[in-house]
């Protein structure tokens, strides 16, 4: 397939899937970032109201 007949509806799902592993892999750096910070006692869950 040459490079002109690849705009259609396949590109914007690969768009589309593209944001999405953007999304997945920073909630994935947010939640390993969280886990460590758990780690070393600097934040706790929040499971204190019991």
């Amino acid at each position: 397939m040459n490079k002109d007949q690849d705009k259609g509806p396949a590109r914007e799902t690969d768009e589309k899937t593209r944001e999405e592993t953007e999304k997945l892999k920073r909630n994935r750096e947010q939640q390993a970032k969280g886990r460590a910070n758990r780690m070393a006692g600097r934040t706790q869950k929040k499971d204190g109201r019991r």
